[in-house]
């Protein structure tokens, strides 16, 4: 859910481009301006957009599940179709393809056989579920072990996203190749990227657990705004059951707490770059209907 401040600011912002609109007629800028208000109050409260990355059995999906504790496909759907997906709330479940030029089509007959020809750009999924009314996720095709270079359906989700997750596996975490894919991320995601070590569950005991956090923070902390080290699995089995009598013990030591901690961290501060955003935008309006007027 979007903070008050946010929601005040988005409807003072509605009110401004109606009054805008409503002197259209007297001055010549009025309606720019009023364009411009209304994408700026749009994406204002647009929910932050999480983009997942890694390699194949990095446990993407499982971690994707466990942040909004609901299922949304089965990893086979990225080995076989390797596009991203898209998960956002809607207050009905919708399923629909977006094509190559942009265009939407529902995932029916149709849509399944212009998935099969190639011409896929990414899938979108929207749920009923309220941890999407703060976030959305992207959801990438793991890129094949030891590849360096993000693929083009990656490197494209980066437009939709203002939050980078990179997941690594505890028991190989951190390699070299995950080090160059990193930087191929474009800099305003990484000054806001989460590295998530995810299968923590596979080490086999504390000292291990300890011995691969050192070396992650020593080694890859510097590059990501916080780190993570979780057993997925068991966040996705937590969050859907709230009320067990062991809840609180088993959700911090699973990593869920830190987890939501950092992504709410993230989140904050992309709305924070989104007011000082607006307020430039406002500034530079103001400038120019005053001129307007001085004209």
């Amino acid at each position: 859910m979007i903070s008050d401040d946010i929601q005040e600011i988005a409807e003072a912002l509605a009110a401004s481009r109606r009054r805008l609109e409503a002197t259209g007629g007297r001055a010549g800028s009025a309606r720019r301006f009023a364009h411009l208000l209304d994408r700026v109050q749009r994406r204002l409260v647009r929910p932050p957009r999480i983009v997942l990355l890694g390699e194949f059995n990095a446990g993407k999906t499982t971690l994707a599940n466990a942040l909004i504790g609901a299922d949304v496909l089965p990893t086979s759907f990225h080995a076989n179709t390797r596009i991203p997906i898209r998960v956002f709330y809607n207050t009905v479940s919708s399923l629909e393809l977006e094509l190559t030029d942009r265009t939407r089509w529902p995932l029916d007959d149709t849509g399944l056989q212009l998935l099969g020809h190639g011409r896929a750009r990414m899938l979108h999924v929207g749920l009923p579920v309220a941890r999407l009314e703060a976030f959305e996720l992207i959801d990438t095709p793991g890129l094949a072990s030891g590849m360096a270079n993000l693929e083009g359906a990656n490197a494209d989700a980066f437009g939709y996203a203002s939050i980078a997750i990179w997941c690594t596996a505890a028991t190989q975490a951190w390699k070299a190749t995950e080090l160059s894919a990193w930087h191929g991320v474009p800099a305003r995601l990484r000054r806001k990227g989460l590295l998530v070590v995810t299968l923590c569950d596979m080490l086999n005991s504390e000292r291990d657990r300890g011995r691969v956090l050192a070396r992650l923070q020593s080694e890859a902390a510097p590059h990501f705004a916080n780190l993570a080290m979780v057993n997925a699995a068991e966040i996705d089995e937590l969050r859907r059951n709230p009320h067990l009598a062991d809840y609180e013990e088993r959700w911090i030591a699973c990593g869920g707490r830190a987890l939501d901690e950092s992504i709410a961290r993230l989140v904050e501060a992309v709305f924070e770059d989104r007011r000082r955003s607006l307020g430039r935008i406002l500034g530079r309006i103001a400038a120019a209907t005053a001129g307007d007027n001085g004209a």
